[in-house]
């Protein structure tokens, strides 16, 4: 998980020593070459922690949500996970809509075909629109006859009616917020 808890005093100190060195790797230079005097511990965790480096991996992660093994485990009831909080209605489920094995947030209205598909707050699917393996963020509209595979889609977008857009899973197709396609 490449993370460290270290107090507030000790800290400043490290970093004003790998100052005054003028080293470039605080963790090689500083933490490494004080181990002697410092209480250092390792722990193992082995729950659900992917690295994301990339469009690619982030994708990936949103999609590791659909098993339900890693579902489980980040959102287990012992530790709750806080959000901001947006009251918002349920979710509304269009007449002839169908979902399957997605994650969806309150507020969206869903009027075609959504699957293994992460929605976030307020998204809007079209009727007639079929929306695959997609990571779908807050406030997206997506309008009527489209279809998007593989595509991760920032806030604020609009996507119009009949838009085709796809990716692969490996190298999904990424829109920006604010976007209208």
């Amino acid at each position: 998980m490449n993370m460290m808890f270290i107090k507030r005093d000790l800290l400043i100190y490290l970093v004003n020593k790998c100052i005054s060195k003028n080293t470039l790797n605080f963790k090689r230079d500083i933490i490494q070459g004080e181990y002697k005097s410092l209480n250092i511990y390792g722990y193992e965790f082995k729950g659900f922690s992917p690295i994301i480096t990339s469009m690619s991996d982030y994708f990936a992660a949103n999609m590791a949500l659909m098993e339900a093994d890693v579902r489980d485990d980040l959102f287990n009831s012992a530790r709750p996970i806080y959000t901001k909080v947006r009251d918002d209605m349920p979710t509304k489920y269009g007449l002839g809509s169908s979902v399957k094995n997605s994650l969806i947030a309150n507020g969206c209205t869903i009027e075609g075909e959504v699957e293994n598909c992460v929605l976030f707050k307020g998204v809007h699917i079209g009727k007639n629109t079929k929306v695959s393996n997609c990571v779908i963020m807050q406030d997206t509209k997506i309008g009527s006859d489209s279809s998007l595979s593989y595509v991760i889609v920032d806030k604020d977008v609009t996507i119009k009616d009949e838009r085709t857009l796809e990716g692969f899973s490996s190298y999904p197709v990424c829109i920006s917020k604010g976007s209208v396609v």
